[in-house]
């Protein structure tokens, strides 16, 4: 029987290095999509042992994914919620400001690989506002998040607590649009209106501290 020319040992022995190199990104896209879901089944709990134990779960699958699809901006960012709400919203109540600079770090990953997106910035004011030796960093984070996303969305409380944090510090034009947001969600236009009034039932919470200082500056023309 005639050997196998070098050739043909070459391509099947390319072959199996293509197919292990996908098997391991499909691996990592599995293991990124378990992540999300369970930050999607722990992000609406209330604080508790069951919701850190998915928050845990997330964390270990988005970091096992990370792994090799380092330029996943998504996957990124999902991280960074899970380590905030892992800071602020656990069990324990204290806020962790371990988790909450590993928040930080995977944001800022997160909004190099997308720039555009207003996710990133609106928790980068939301870290930045718990801290006021920063509040000029939450100023800027705040700036930069109606720049990329002026209407209310699905981070419209956060994003309007973060600035009742630092609500002296914003000039009148960042005032403007943060009761613009607030006036909008208020109407329903982005469906907020329920976020906002179940957020004001607890302002201490760190997520949710502050809105009430906008809440009472907002003048909101009628419909």
């Amino acid at each position: 029987m005639q050997a196998p020319s070098a050739a043909i040992v070459l391509i099947a022995a390319f072959s199996g290095f293509a197919l292990g190199v996908n098997g391991a990104f499909v691996w990592a896209g599995a293991a990124i999509e378990r992540g999300a879901a369970a930050l999607s089944a722990a992000a609406p709990m209330a604080r508790g042992l069951e919701r850190d134990r998915l928050l845990d779960t997330a964390q270990a699958d988005l970091r096992q994914g990370l792994v090799l699809a380092r330029g996943d901006a998504r996957a990124w960012d999902r991280l960074a919620e899970v380590r905030w709400l892992q800071a602020t919203g656990a069990a324990v109540r204290e806020v962790s400001p371990t988790l909450l600079a590993e928040a930080e770090t995977a944001t800022r990953r997160a909004q190099t690989l997308a720039p555009a997106s207003a996710a990133a910035p609106i928790r980068l004011a939301a870290i930045a506002a718990l801290d006021p030796a920063r509040t000029d960093v939450a100023v800027a984070a705040l700036a930069a998040s109606y720049a990329a996303a002026p209407e209310a969305s699905e981070w419209s409380v956060r994003r309007v607590a973060a600035a009742g944090r630092v609500w002296s510090a914003l000039d009148p034009a960042l005032r403007a649009q943060v009761t613009s947001e607030v006036c909008a969600a208020m109407r329903g236009e982005a469906g907020a209106a329920d976020a906002f009034a179940r957020a004001a039932s607890a302002p201490d919470a760190p997520e949710t501290a502050g809105l009430g200082q906008v809440l009472a500056a907002a003048s909101c023309p009628a419909r």
